[in-house]
């Protein structure tokens, strides 16, 4: 069983694709290093403070909850609109994952803002310091969704992708990244898809976006290793995290679990 916190290496598993579209893909499953031992019960975050966007359902959530349950302090944003970015927003699903948390004896504190903006961005980073004083951990996680194919695609639409996926990870780790400087400590993570590294039909600005988030991150860690800030991008794999591409039409669901936030707990 892989747990938090054990050394892992990357091993293949299997290889498919799709003919009709023309694509293949490979899976790759992380395997515990041979010899490898799990110090002190698995890897711990106390004293550490988190930032999760994204994190009222889904992989968002199962970030948060669980780096709560390691010992992190965790501000939990959410703008609460539906899975293509529409609607007025939400402070319910943000508020429930902080509720979620405090019962459970941790500690956090609910964001509203919207990470497609400068501003956001800075809110969501002063947010966590006036709560907690720090910042050591960013999950970019916030994402929407507005398939359509390429020649149906309006500007629009392939702009308010990116703006949340790219720009979105952009405004938010600008700022977070300046506090982990001065505090010669940080954790970044960017969110990937195998949409923008294979490709999927009808997807070419998520897909746009995903990949554009590998680029980013490719030269920040340059940029942040003397500073002892590291920053990588994980994929999920199957989860049922409302963004699942074979079922479109499935709302969001909080049921994710704990398991499925492991990749972003490993590259801590």
């Amino acid at each position: 069983i892989l747990k938090v916190g054990l050394p892992v290496q990357m091993a293949f598993k299997r290889k498919g694709g799709d003919k009709e579209r023309g694509f293949v893909n490979y899976f790759w499953k992380a395997v515990p290093i041979p010899g490898a031992i799990e110090e002190g019960g698995g890897m711990r975050f106390d004293d550490r403070v988190a930032i999760v966007t994204g994190a009222g359902a889904g992989l968002g959530r199962a970030y948060a909850l669980e780096l709560a349950r390691r010992g992190a302090r965790v501000l939990v944003n959410d703008l609460g609109g539906a899975r293509d970015g529409s609607g007025k927003g939400s402070k319910s699903p943000a508020e429930q994952v902080v509720e979620e948390i405090k019962r459970a004896g941790g500690e956090a504190v609910a964001n509203f803002d919207n990470v497609a903006t400068p501003e956001g961005g800075e809110n969501i980073v002063r947010t966590a310091l006036d709560a907690f004083g720090r910042v050591d951990i960013l999950i970019n996680n916030a994402g929407i969704l507005k398939d359509k194919t390429f020649l149906k695609m309006e500007p629009k639409n392939w702009k308010a992708v990116l703006d949340v996926h790219l720009n979105g990870a952009y405004f938010v780790t600008r700022p977070a990244m300046a506090v982990m400087k001065d505090n010669g400590y940080g954790r970044i993570v960017m969110t990937t898809s195998a949409a923008g590294l294979y490709g999927n039909f009808g997807q070419t600005n998520y897909s746009a976006a995903k990949t554009a988030l590998v680029g980013l991150m490719n030269t920040l860690k340059l940029e942040g290793m003397k500073y002892n800030i590291h920053i990588n991008t994980i994929t999920r794999g199957t989860t049922n995290s409302g963004f699942d591409f074979s079922n479109r039409s499935g709302g969001i669901t909080s049921s994710v679990s704990r398991e499925a936030a492991m990749g972003a707990m490993v590259l801590m």
